[in-house]
């Protein structure tokens, strides 16, 4: 598969773990160590904690300055999520299993989307300026209110239909200016 992928034109890859196709293109794991907090390398004054300091295994090959490095572990900098060129391709790995926790993908890698856009081109099927939004501050702490006011005027989201007292006069402000 790994010669195809190279001369047919090449295919857009995401997994996970350890497997004959990780070994295939050339990825190689570190023993597991405790990773409780993660630093994101899309978003990096975000921190991503793990309450539950699993025991993952982390990419000793191929280098971090071959690829590009989404995830690492904070206090030992082992990288944890790659993407790079592959012949033709793309791939997006993990080395840890990519979300075994909730399934949907969204509690260990918050910044999947953003992944997703950057590595694979990949883009939305539908877009709706009309789109509600919830935002909960409590896992963007680290970010400005106008930094992700302008992030989400970026993408297409305005102020939307929200409970009463979300967003001050202010907010409106920013987000209207942006």
């Amino acid at each position: 598969m790994i010669e195809f992928w190279g001369r047919k034109g090449g295919i857009t890859l995401i997994t996970d773990g350890d497997s004959p196709l990780s070994r295939a293109l050339g990825i190689k794991l570190g023993d597991p160590v405790p990773v409780s907090t993660l630093q994101d390398h899309l978003f990096v004054n975000q921190d991503t904690r793990w309450p539950d300091q699993p025991k993952v295994p982390w990419i000793s090959a191929p280098a971090p300055e071959q690829v590009n490095v989404y995830y690492s572990d904070r206090d030992e900098s082992h990288p944890l999520v790659i993407g790079a060129n592959q012949g033709e391709g793309r791939y997006l790995y993990f080395a840890p299993l990519f979300d075994d926790v909730s399934g949907q993908g969204y509690s260990r890698f918050p910044s999947l989307p953003q992944m997703l856009i950057n590595e694979l081109h990949a883009s939305p099927i539908i877009r709706r300026i009309g789109a509600d939004v919830y935002f909960d501050p409590g896992y963007r702490q680290a970010i400005s209110i106008e930094v992700l006011a302008r992030m989400w005027r970026r993408s297409g989201s305005g102020p939307c239909m929200r409970p009463p007292g979300i967003f001050t006069t202010s907010m409106r402000t920013i987000m209207s200016a942006s």
